[in-house]
């Protein structure tokens, strides 16, 4: 609450994150847990509250063709955020896939291996906490090294803005 009370102060036109649907369900669940509308949150406050809605449209995790049903990646998956904000929600991953269509897939789209390949570095380490790609790792994190996590966290929005420097798909592409 506290963090987009500061998004809807600083008015901007996007919100990025790298594979969105994971931040968003997350918050989405914590919202619920505790019984703040979603409004409430994401709306800008200027917005009269009977004009305010939230409606977060996730796309299809699998595809139909005429013979059989195809799994989409998470970076296939374009997913959106329908709100009254200043802000437009970008998922990186997907956009930064999308640019790229010509390449192929990547083995990839982790935010690590991306950055290693365009950027020529690596998310920070936690000495002492071996990395590992999942919910438990981050559980682990905060509790444990909460200082480094957000240490940790806070370098992972400087590497996004990093690789945007390099490939310039969030300040052109948009």
């Amino acid at each position: 609450v506290a963090m987009f009370h500061e998004v809807h102060r600083l008015l901007p036109d996007l919100l990025v994150a790298w594979n969105i649907d994971y931040d968003l369900t997350i918050m989405m669940k914590e919202l619920d847990a505790e019984g703040i509308p979603y409004e409430d949150v994401f709306c800008h406050p200027d917005v009269p509250h009977k004009y305010r809605n939230v409606w977060y449209k996730r796309d299809q995790a699998s595809k139909k063709t005429e013979s059989k049903t195809l799994t989409k990646s998470p970076a296939d998956q374009w997913h959106v955020l329908y709100c009254q904000a200043s802000f437009y929600a970008v998922d990186a991953m997907c956009l930064f896939k999308k640019i790229r269509t010509h390449e192929g897939n990547r083995p990839t789209y982790r935010l690590s291996a991306i950055l290693e390949t365009e950027v020529g570095v690596g998310k920070l380490d936690i000495p002492g906490l071996e990395y590992k790609d999942n919910v438990d790792w981050h559980i682990q994190a905060q509790r444990d090294f909460p200082l480094e996590y957000c240490a940790y966290n806070i370098m992972d929005n400087l590497l996004i803005v990093l690789l945007d420097e390099q490939t310039n798909d969030l300040s052109s592409a948009l």
